[in-house]
């Protein structure tokens, strides 16, 4: 073969083979340099940022931790009752919210809701206190630098025993992290981390110690990691709720116009986040999934390079790290590269195909050096160069592999820089994390308390500090290495198994009252909290103690005479308790305390009204009283009130009460003693007493007028019936009179059993009762099937006549409307005659055996003769009625009748009211009920 088609086969072959064999390099150099940077910027950014926020929480547990170890051991008292323990605990939050930069926040709450706070924002310090004196509202103040209480603020109403975090802490006993929320001022995202504070002493839980985190400090410390990129990083919940971002968006919204809640990654402004939001929700957002990247369009059609890893805490809070970054920020000359690389590639094999043939005695020499350059390359040496040629195209050629070379150079340069940034980064992390052990190191060193740690396993102690030595009196040299067991520093060796058990299964012990021996054989009893925890990789235990041995012996001592004392109290009948200045009980016998439903004297210890009383305002009301006791220094005696709390079947007790101040060795009132005894027997007889005279009462007023009754009472015929008293009688110059018959009664008794003829009776008079009572008539009585009823005495009203006719209109309409009924049941028409005369009368009681109250005189004779003169289902009335009536009443004038005893009298019949008569009809008088409050003066139980 001719060497011209050789060398033309050999370079269109060699071209095209070495033109890409170099692309196929130089795209798959740059595509595992693009995502080895890319995924080296996620696992980095990871784990700046878990260093970050374990150490952010860190400081805050560790705090909360040794505050409640020292409380437990007695050491520390916290307690807001006391503007000296107000004092002692103020300097101590203040102080120490010093020493933890990431707490906000620093408070403390006992149970019955009084609480202390210490507050840091920016340059200020404020103190906030809710007290007995305060309650229910809490005072705000500012605090100088020197931790001292200046202006008031604010005074506002807030309970913290409402709060999540004061009741998931107090349900679970332990240290708790709160859920993220929106803190009001400043309006950022946060959460609470609270730990129970128990009493040294009962070891009960005596209140919570919290510390407030802002979570605007990460998203901070999130931005200043990337702010030399066009990188964002967000750190997200499982749910997809935003806590933190390297943006500055806000990461809250506002509620109800107060109050302020979390939002989601979809819900950001920023367009890069919100696209990565929409991405994670079709992910696996289960708690340490793995990571995971993509590729998202931006709004602007960016790509944009998404990364989701896993950051998982060891507080249980699982969330996920996003870092977003522009793809071209990590492709673009890597793609610019590639594109060069093809165009050259391309344009070198083309001009290979049309040239090849008068180019190939000349390009043989340029093709060695092309492929001598290429095969450097290959082998790793970027700084080849190829000369220059007098051809054309292999000098393009040439130039072309020279670029290339150049740009690898620069790409590989880029990358060192990249990672020379990362270790940079990654020291200063380590500097930030070296200064926290240091400060840890400075507070274990100085607690007051002997504080060790010693490996899991083998029990061998690894550290120290001084308390721990100066108390068994060992030099560091003689502990650290050795075993508890080799220094023989346990009296009960099987306690520490017990503990170490404990750990296994729990990873915490709280208080437990062990005997550890010296050096020297001394004995010490130390209330000993320990915690299983991880150090340099290996499982260790944290034990912290407090030694109350002369404690101890003085608690032996106290408990003797305590023993006396209460043998006392619990043999005398009466109920006893006793409190202090602040209203806290501080014991009582055993006859208050089963009064009172307490299982034992001492569960009342502790407590106030507020406690032992549903009733909260009578609570309020005992302790306004008390405090009144205490601030006059005088007494109360023999009050009598009832029990707030009912009998065993209900029935209300009685309590006689006494209370009087305490006072203290310099004369000072210290508390009140309060003795009461149970009176119900007695006050249940003067109750059966006082409520048979009230019955009595009311039977004689079903039968007498009331002023009749009070007159009779008074006179001498009740406590002497044979004493020769004279008539009750009254003279009323104008009284009307009604009287009313049923027609027919003779006919009826014989057609009806008596008990139905006295059953119908009973209804249709207790109606004309009620219409009585309605009108302020006085029945005077009724005498077989007649009806005798009067108007004005023996309380006058202001139109008796007008009462009575309207009364007896609606008598005969209450006959009308229970005739069909009982025409239905007996086949016998219902029907009535009513006579009214009015005039002078005499009414009151005579004789002195079955009183009753009676009328007399020629008046009560005409009203008979008008109701038997008269017809049934008529009024007839007198020509005085007549009258006195003719303005409002419609009447039909029946003429002159003759009147047994009286001759003719010109009568009329009551037809019924005027249409247009204004005249008011009479209303029953408006009663006015006695009221009172109950004076309430009672005790707890």
């Amino acid at each position: 073969m001719a060497l011209r088609w050789v060398l033309f086969l050999a370079f269109l072959g060699e071209v095209a083979f070495l033109a890409g064999a170099l692309s196929w390099l130089s795209i798959r150099h740059s595509e595992q340099t693009a995502a080895s940077t890319i995924e080296d910027l996620g696992k980095w950014t990871a784990v700046v940022v878990r260093e970050k926020v374990n150490t952010y929480f860190d400081q805050p547990e560790l705090l909360l931790r040794v505050n409640q170890a020292a409380s437990q051991s007695g050491e520390l008292q916290f307690t807001v009752v006391g503007e000296d323990n107000q004092r002692r605990l103020q300097r101590l939050l203040w102080e120490q919210i010093g020493l933890a930069p990431a707490a906000q926040t620093l408070y403390y709450t006992d149970t019955q809701g009084n609480l202390l706070q210490v507050e840091r924002q920016d340059d200020r310090t404020k103190l906030s206190l809710r007290t007995p004196g305060t309650g229910p509202n809490w005072e705000v103040y500012e605090l100088n630098d020197q931790g001292e209480r200046g202006t008031r603020l604010k005074n506002e109403r807030f309970d913290p025993r409402d709060r999540d975090w004061y009741k998931t802490t107090l349900q679970r006993q332990t240290l708790t992290w709160s859920k993220i929320y929106g803190f009001q001022d400043p309006p950022v995202l946060g959460l609470t981390v609270s730990i129970p504070v128990m009493a040294s002493d009962t070891q009960q839980v005596q209140g919570v110690l919290s510390v407030d985190l802002s979570l605007a400090e990460i998203s901070q410390f999130l931005k200043a990691l990337t702010v030399d990129r066009r990188v964002k990083v967000a750190i997200v919940q499982n749910n997809g709720v935003v806590v933190a971002t390297s943006t500055g968006d806000r990461l809250s919204r506002t509620v109800d116009n107060q109050n302020t809640s979390p939002i989601a990654l979809l819900d950001v402004a920023d367009p890069w986040l919100r696209s990565a939001g929409l991405w994670l929700q079709g992910q696996q957002n289960t708690p340490g999934a793995a990571a995971n990247s993509t590729v998202l369009p931006a709004a602007n059609g960016e790509p944009l390079l998404v990364q989701r890893l896993p950051l998982v805490s060891k507080r249980g809070m699982n969330w996920q790290l996003v870092v977003i970054a522009p793809e071209a920020d990590f492709r673009g000359a890597v793609d610019q590269s590639n594109r060069d690389t093809l165009l050259l590639t391309l344009g070198a094999i083309a001009v290979a195909l049309v040239s090849s043939a008068w180019l190939a005695k000349r390009l043989a020499n340029p093709i060695q050096q092309v492929s001598q350059a290429a095969e450097a390359i290959a082998d790793g040496d970027l700084q080849v160069h190829i000369p220059p040629s007098t051809v054309t195209e292999a000098n393009t050629l040439s130039d072309a592999f020279n670029r290339m070379a150049v740009q690898l150079v620069h790409s590989f340069k880029a990358w060192e820089e990249a990672n020379q940034h990362l270790e940079s980064m990654v020291e200063r992390r380590t500097t930030a994390v070296r200064q926290s052990e240091e400060k840890f190191a400075k507070m274990f060193r100085s607690s007051p308390n002997p504080i060790v740690i010693s490996t899991l396993a083998d029990g061998k102690i690894l550290d120290a500090n001084d308390c721990f030595f100066e108390m068994l009196q060992y030099h560091p040299q003689e502990v650290v290495g050795h075993t508890a067991q080799e220094l023989n520093l346990w009296l009960d060796w099987s306690e520490r198994e017990t503990i170490i058990e404990d750990l296994h299964q729990q990873g915490l012990v709280q208080s437990r009252e062990i005997v550890f021996r010296s050096r020297w054989g001394d004995h010490h009893i130390l209330l000993v909290s320990a915690e299983v925890a991880t150090l340099d990789n290996q499982l260790c235990v944290l034990w912290a103690g407090n030694d109350i041995t002369e404690q101890k012996q003085s608690e032996a001592a106290l408990r003797e005479k305590e023993e006396y004392l209460r043998s006392i109290l619990d043999s005398i009948p009466q109920h006893v308790f006793w409190k202090d200045v602040d209203l806290n009980f501080l014991g009582c016998n055993r006859n208050w305390a089963e009064a009172a439903g307490l299982g034992s004297p001492a569960e009342v210890i502790g407590k106030t009204d507020y406690d032992l009383i549903p009733d909260q305002d009578a609570a309020a009301a005992f302790r306004i009283q008390d405090r009144q006791i205490i601030e006059t220094d005088q007494p109360v005696w023999h009050t009598v009130a009832p029990k707030q709390k009912a009998g065993p079947n209900g029935e209300t007790r009685w309590l006689d009460i006494s209370k009087i101040p305490i006072h203290g060795t310099n004369g000072e009132v210290i508390g009140i003693l309060g003795v009461i005894d149970d009176i119900t027997l007695r006050k249940q007889a003067e109750e059966a007493l006082k409520r048979e005279k009230e019955r009595s009462e009311r039977l004689l007023l079903n039968v007498l007028p009331h002023a009749i009754a009070n007159q009779l009472k008074d006179s001498a015929s009740l406590n002497d019936p044979t004493a020769n008293n004279k008539p009750i009688a009254h003279n009323y110059d104008s009284v009307s009179i009604l009287f009313a018959d049923i027609v027919g009664f003779t006919g009826l008794s014989a057609q009806l059993t008596p008990i139905e003829l006295v059953d119908w009776l009973n209804r249709l008079f207790s109606e004309f009762d009620r219409l009585a009572e309605q009108y302020q008539l006085e029945k005077i009585k009724t005498i077989g099937d007649a009806y005798m009823v009067a108007a004005g005495l023996p309380t006058p009203i202001p139109d008796p006549v007008g009462a009575i006719a309207q009364m007896a209109l609606d008598m005969r309409e209450t006959i009308q409307t229970l005739g069909p009924e009982f025409m239905a049941t007996f086949n016998q028409p219902l029907n009535i005659r009513i006579g009214i005369n009015s005039g002078p009368v005499v009414a009151g009681v005579i004789g002195i055996k079955k009183f009753i109250y009676d009328l007399w005189g020629d008046t009560v004779n005409i009203a008979s003769r008008m109701e038997s003169h008269g017809k049934p289902g008529q009024i007839q009335v007198t020509e005085t009625t007549y009258q006195a009536l003719s303005q409002h009443f419609r009447f039909q004038c029946r003429g002159d009748i003759k009147i047994k005893g009286r001759g003719l009298m010109k009568t009329y019949w009551l037809l019924g009211r005027h249409p247009t008569s204004t005249a008011a009809q009479p209303q029953l008088p408006s009663v006015s009920e006695p009221t009172s409050e109950p004076t309430i003066f009672n005790d707890s139980f």
